[in-house]
Formats: structure tokens, C-alpha cells, sequence
């Protein structure tokens, strides 16, 4: 009860500060409309943008500024690229889906600079807006070379990473600890996450089926939630992240509740609805895209840019 209350007072504290910068940014925004339309031609100098550092250090919070983000860069930082918000949908079960950040901002229809509110799964709330939007290019060679080369080094390293990882598990399953099994290379570091769900509580009461994001594993997909949840405690495996940059050798601790505890747990709520349509979703989106992707073979679809 007192963490319950001490959380609302702070949520209240928050909302006070979003919402007078939230009237900084939209005074900026309406000053900067208004120069674009009559002054900009005119050869005078745009109005001053907010000073987000100055301003965040006076609020008691933490202002950064990217740098030109893709949709894929902003997704792959974490933090604010894997935020979102709650928008009324009637077509949802509960009439509320979550808007994720990235569509906010790199969709059709973005704010320009007037300011977001998103929170990610860790609880963390962010205030944001967007303030430069270069248009689509194809870059140069020597433009795309860096980032090319990045990710051709990812690819190619991923057989290693599983090779290392794999020699580390067998080295850990005789160890007592993944930290005995390190000892010595420094390249290395243990991770102790959880407890935590395959699937995101919150998100399944409202229809919606994510993934949870354990503190310390970065970007988990089913691949590794399906072999932390296979094994038993003191088992150990391997598993890559969902963007197969990390390849992780996992030594699972303990499970709560019990096998037998969950067993009895389903079987009692079998007839639940709720739970059948939730533990069908996922299904029910694989076959979506199975059929979708069916009839672009069968009538020869070639999308020249993949639609948002």
C-alpha cells in the first residue's frame, strides 16, 4: 500500500512537470508555424528552440537530444524506442491498444514538434518531440558503408558467438556458478535477471501479447524466452536476443510458481474465455501472416517499399 501510494503521488508530481513543458513545447511549436508560413522567406532567423538540458536540470530530470535516428536505430537503443502509449481502439477487445513510439513518430501522421508521452515496460516516462526530419535517400556507398559493415559483421559473427556461448554453458554445467564458469575472461559478464513472465502481465489483461523486457537482457524474443522457460533449475542453455546481436548462455535459477502449481492453475481456469482468446492470439497472428504472405506468392506481390 504505501509503494502503491508513494507511486501516485510521484505519477501525480510527473504529470504537473510533463504538462508545463508540454506548454513550453507547444508555445515553440505554434511560434515555429507561424515563421515557416510568413517569415521564413523572408530571411529571418527561426524562433529559439527549448533548451531541453536546462529545463530538465531545473524539473529534476534527464534531457538528451539523438542523433538522426532511423526507425531501426531508434528501436535497437531501447529506452524511448521501445515505449508507447495507450489510444482509445474501438475494434480492440478492451477498446485500448498501445501506440508504439517509433509509429508516433516515423508514421504518416506524426506530431512534428509537439510533444509525445510514452513509458516503456520498466516504468520509465518520457516526454519527447521531434525536432528534425530529413527526408528519405539512398545513400551513397561510402554513406552506407559503415552501417553495411556493421551489420555484415553481425551476421558473420553469429556462428562464433553460438560456438562460445555453447562451450560456456558446458563449461557452467559443472560449474556452481556462471561467474566460476567467467572466471578469467574479462570479455564476459553475468546478468542476474528476474523474476520475470515470457509474456507481459499488463499488456495480456488488455488483449495484447509482448514479450517482457527483464532488466539486463537486451531485446529478448521468443527464441530466448522459449529456452529459459524449457529448462529446469540449474539447467543451462543457449539462446540468441530477438535481433541476434547477443548470444546468451543461460543457467536458470528457479521457477515460481512450481510446474505442478501452474498445471493446476490452467485446469482450473480452462473454461476462461479470456485466457483461451489471449493463449490463441499469438497463433491466431501467425496464421494472419502465413495467409497474407500465401496470397503474395500466389499472385506474384512485389512490394517495391514494404508498407507501414
Amino acid at each position: 500500500i504505501r509503494n502503491q501510494l508513494a507511486r501516485e503521488r510521484a505519477e501525480a508530481k510527473v504529470d504537473i512537470i510533463f504538462d508545463r513543458l508540454s506548454a513550453d513545447v507547444a508555445g515553440y511549436n505554434e511560434s515555429y508555424a507561424l515563421w515557416q508560413a510568413r517569415e521564413k522567406a523572408r530571411g529571418i532567423d527561426p524562433p529559439k528552440a527549448p533548451d531541453v538540458e536546462a529545463i530538465a536540470k531545473v524539473q529534476g530530470l534527464v534531457g538528451a537530444r539523438s542523433e538522426l535516428w532511423s526507425e531501426m536505430d531508434a528501436r535497437e537503443a531501447g529506452g524511448i524506442g521501445t515505449s508507447g502509449t495507450l489510444v482509445r481502439d474501438p475494434s480492440s477487445r478492451f477498446g485500448v491498444r498501445e501506440q508504439p513510439w517509433v509509429a508516433m513518430v516515423y508514421g504518416q501522421a506524426s506530431p512534428g514538434v509537439r510533444p509525445m508521452r510514452t513509458s516503456d515496460r520498466e516504468g520509465n516516462r518520457y516526454l519527447s518531440w521531434r525536432v528534425e526530419d530529413r527526408p528519405e535517400f539512398t545513400p551513397t556507398f561510402e554513406q552506407a558503408r559503415a552501417s553495411v559493415e556493421k551489420a555484415w559483421r553481425i551476421v558473420e559473427g553469429r556462428a562464433a558467438a553460438r560456438a562460445k556461448a555453447e562451450a560456456l554453458a558446458a563449461k557452467a554445467a559443472g560449474a556452481e556458478s556462471l561467474e566460476g564458469a567467467i572466471a578469467g575472461d574479462d570479455s564476459l559478464q553475468v546478468v542476474k535477471a528476474g523474476p520475470f513472465f515470457w509474456i507481459n502481465p499488463q499488456a495480456a489483461m488488455m488483449g495484447m501479447v509482448q514479450i517482457s523486457q527483464p532488466t539486463g537482457i537486451v531485446i529478448p524474443g521468443d527464441e530466448f524466452m522459449a529456452k529459459v522457460f524449457s529448462l529446469r533449475p540449474g539447467e543451462v542453455g543457449v539462446a540468441f536476443n530477438e535481433p541476434k546481436d547477443v548470444c546468451y548462455c543461460i543457467r536458470l535459477i528457479d521457477v515460481e510458481p512450481s510446474e505442478e502449481t501452474l498445471k493446476e492453475r490452467f485446469v482450473s481456469r480452462r473454461g476462461d474465455p479470456g485466457m483461451a482468446a489471449a493463449a490463441a492470439q499469438e497463433a491466431r497472428m501467425r496464421a494472419l501472416r502465413g495467409w497474407v504472405e500465401d496470397l503474395e506468392a500466389r499472385y506474384g506481390v512485389e512490394w517495391l517499399r514494404k508498407p507501414r
